[in-house]
């Protein structure tokens, strides 16, 4: 059985361009692709206003910070 996707919800009201939900999913995404996970159950991203300020590299620091602290 293979682990299920990470689901990456960013809300139109923090972000009401649909370019920047969609730049900012693709980052985390990318940033979630790269990690090894063999996980069974699923994992929710809910983006806050001011992720897609961060630079790829903080934004890759907060993702491994958060999945850090579910372990």
């Amino acid at each position: 059985m293979s682990a299920p996707k990470p689901i990456v919800i960013v809300s139109k009201k923090s972000y009401r361009r649909a370019v920047d939900r969609n730049k900012l999913k693709r980052r985390l995404r990318v940033i979630l692709g790269k990690l090894k996970q063999n996980r069974r159950t699923p994992i929710i991203f809910v983006a806050k206003k001011g992720d897609l300020e961060l630079s790829f590299v903080d934004l890759e620091k907060k993702v491994n910070m958060l999945l850090q602290k579910i372990k």
